[in-house]
């Protein structure tokens, strides 16, 4: 397995965890992913609106990202345009993983606990402008916004009330 994979690995399960610790599912994304979207999380509320989805497009790095409070990541065109659109059914989000340098840090195992290294940023690209870019445009997600337990749940509970992310 090539280090890409073993990251792209880390990072699905790194959101299942916290999925599934919020109570929420997790479906695959589209096949082929031609729409930029690796799982989404599914749900149950109720609210405005039932049964909320929420689409994820994941990225997984070693490379540190943080300076001054901001996270900073080149995302692939691509991904950026695919992200920032306005007509989608389903909400769309990026959601970043950054791990250690060396894959044998990002797991620890204890007989009590299981502990994930490092930590995940996510951010709505919904309705940013063209960015003119030909390969990548770098996305700038404030440090406090990072995924958790209670910012899945917070997100989940927005959606199902027609609330914009």
């Amino acid at each position: 397995m090539t280090q890409n994979e073993q990251k792209r690995a880390f990072s699905e399960a790194w959101l299942r965890a916290i999925v599934a610790t919020a109570g929420f599912g997790v479906q695959n994304g589209t096949t082929p992913d031609d729409q930029s979207v690796d799982l989404t999380v599914t749900s149950t509320l109720n609210g405005v609106s039932r049964n909320p989805r929420l689409d994820v497009q994941l990225k997984c790095t070693k490379d540190d990202l943080l300076r001054d409070g901001t996270a900073k990541f080149p995302l692939p065109q691509n991904n950026y345009d695919d992200l920032r659109d306005e007509n989608t059914a389903v909400p769309k989000i990026l959601i970043i993983v950054q791990v250690p340098e060396d894959p044998a840090e990002w797991l620890l195992h204890h007989s009590e606990k299981l502990e994930m290294y490092r930590r995940a940023w996510w951010y709505s690209l919904k309705g940013l402008p063209e960015s003119g870019n030909g390969t990548s445009t770098t996305i700038e997600i404030p440090d406090a916004q990072r995924l958790t337990v209670a910012s899945l749940r917070d997100m989940m509970n927005r959606l199902a009330e027609k609330q914009t992310l």
